[in-house]
């Protein structure tokens, strides 16, 4: 396994287009902390066909504790998702 912070973008987007293919033909489940990869793997499954299924837990941070919840942070969303919040809010 690579840390994904150790690969450029070139190869998150090489390594991201890889793992949707073999996820063609086998599940496949990625953890991971890095949102361009995540994206990069959703990019990838877009261009292949591929069902792509994102699950996140986003954390914000208080003075004292943090709070979880479902789906990606507003920081870390497309700008068509971010649209779409502000739409509903």
């Amino acid at each position: 396994m690579i840390p994904s912070r150790l690969l450029d973008n070139t190869n998150l987007r090489r390594i991201a287009k890889r793992i949707v293919e073999e996820a063609r033909t086998r599940q496949v489940i990625v953890f991971t902390h890095n949102n361009v990869f995540a994206s990069e793997l959703e990019d990838a499954a877009d261009s292949l066909g591929a069902t792509f299924i994102f699950n996140s837990k986003s954390v914000s941070k208080l003075r004292t504790a943090g709070i979880v919840s479902d789906g990606v942070d507003f920081d870390n969303m497309k700008v068509g998702q971010r649209a779409d919040r502000l739409k509903v809010n």
